[in-house]
């Protein structure tokens, strides 16, 4: 990820309130995980059991610095669970897998959305807020209250999860 689509992404990230981790080594993103509520199973991480204590988890398709928005497809059906029923959603993401804007992600992402029927993408911008006639903003009304991406290295996040988890450039 360049200097310039890092800051980007920074200002956007803040001005939406989610708040926004880089994962530099195996410590930081093991920190991370067990914050999230993954658990390790035959050596893989998988999310099950998630959102029985209102944390929700979710490996993302991609993160767009244009807006600070995540992009999570249906290829985890789960996933999207955590992203609107949780109290807190925790996303992570491989550093190639940001982009500058929304045509950038959906280029990258067509041959498998081309090969695989019924395929969607929901695009998340920051935590749930509504307001209501008089203006008093209420976090978390229809979603998450909380919102942490987190972003490392594909390097140091291959051979950590399940075949299929990562999207395929984050994917050994």
């Amino acid at each position: 990820m360049t200097a310039e689509l890092r800051d980007l992404l920074a200002e956007r990230l803040a001005q939406s309130g989610c708040e926004w981790r880089r994962l530099a080594d195996a410590a930081a993103l093991a920190a991370f995980l067990a914050e999230a509520g993954w658990t390790e199973r035959a050596g893989l991480l998988d999310p099950a059991g998630l959102l029985d204590d209102g944390r929700g988890f979710a490996v993302l398709e991609g993160v767009i610095a244009e807006t600070g928005s995540l992009a999570l497809s249906a290829r985890h059906p789960g996933a999207r669970r955590g992203a609107f029923l949780a109290e807190t959603h925790f996303a992570l993401a491989a550093d190639d897998c940001v982009v500058e804007r929304l045509a950038d992600l959906l280029t990258r992402l067509a041959p498998e959305f081309r090969a695989r029927a019924g395929h969607s993408l929901t695009l998340i911008t920051g935590p749930s807020r509504t307001a209501d006639i008089e203006k008093t903003l209420v976090l978390g009304a229809h979603g998450p209250r909380r919102l942490v991406l987190a972003t490392a290295p594909a390097a140091l996040l291959r051979g950590r999860f399940a075949p299929g988890v990562l999207p395929p450039e984050a994917s050994p």
